[in-house]
């Protein structure tokens, strides 16, 4: 982790995230981090997990990626997972951490496996936004089309979902220019873009595509 952070940090200047499901590695990424507030990935409801990162959050004063999980594994219903997220977001407000500092996970799950997981995961992502208006939502978009194929278009029609039902980020690439443009169009669609600066811009400097 020590190594990895410092090579990055050669080439950019922008926060990290950083993926560990150790603690002393998350520690040593975060000891040597700079440019702003790394986002630590990640947290769950398991009792032995969120007990050994909370106070990395605390101590570096982190954003924290949290995932709908608890010890009984991923739930199967977006009414269950909701039960999860409210029990994240409330123990996590008791350790004194803001609820703009949360990045709730719904858990993207392959729509090739079950047919309404995509569904399952917009439910989940419109009733937190609901319920706590302050709580960011993210995701690992690419993982609803695992296993089928064009996974890209499928990727794109997703995040368009998701964006309306209040997605906030997401894991994908940005080197892609269709999804890079559907995030604009997206954004300016949901009001999100003041005259739609942003899309315009990005339409003169060439940065999307059809």
């Amino acid at each position: 982790m020590e190594w990895l952070v410092q090579v990055v940090h050669e080439v950019v200047e922008v926060p990290l995230s950083l993926d560990s499901a150790n603690p002393a590695a998350l520690e040593a990424g975060l000891k040597l981090h700079r440019n702003g507030k790394p986002i630590i990935n990640s947290i769950t409801a398991e009792e032995a997990k969120f007990r050994k990162v909370v106070p990395l959050i605390l101590k570096y004063q982190a954003p924290i990626l949290a995932l709908l999980l608890d010890d009984n594994g991923i739930t199967k219903t977006a009414e269950e997972r909701l039960v999860v997220a409210r029990k994240l977001i409330e123990a996590l407000c008791a350790e004194a951490i803001a609820q703009d500092q949360i990045y709730l996970d719904p858990l993207i799950q392959p729509i090739s496996v079950q047919n309404d997981f995509g569904a399952i995961a917009i439910e989940v992502i419109r009733r937190v936004k609901q319920e706590s208006p302050a709580v960011n939502t993210t995701c690992g978009l690419s993982n609803i089309s695992f296993g089928l194929p064009q996974r890209a278009k499928l990727n794109r029609c997703f995040l368009i979902m998701a964006m309306a039902a209040g997605l906030d980020s997401a894991i994908l690439d940005p080197l892609d220019q269709k999804m890079m443009g559907v995030i604009g169009a997206s954004e300016a669609l949901l009001g999100k873009d003041h005259f739609c600066k942003n899309y315009i811009k990005a339409f003169r400097e060439r940065r999307v595509s059809d």
